[in-house]
């Protein structure tokens, strides 16, 4: 899959988590507003997400590095 080449599987989830804990740590509103409570999209996009993730784990920083950057482009405006 992606940089196989590269990165042994363990060094893409080692990739994956650490993206993970520095998204959780820096996240903002506009981060949740992204995927709404109660929505059939967000459901379906986390679910592809999490099956894609199991394949290749660099889909997680791949996927939360998008979000953060729609996330500030698309709410600049909104504070806590």
């Amino acid at each position: 899959m992606l940089l196989d080449k590269y990165l042994s599987f363990e060094t893409k989830i080692f990739i994956a988590i650490i993206s993970g804990a520095i998204w959780i740590y820096f996240r903002d509103l506009g981060c949740y507003r992204l995927l709404p409570r109660k929505s059939f999209i967000s459901i379906l996009f986390v679910s592809i997400w999490i099956y894609i993730n199991y394949y290749e784990p660099l889909v997680i920083p791949i996927g939360l590095i998008t979000m953060y950057i729609y996330s500030k482009i698309s709410n600049k405006n909104v504070r806590l």
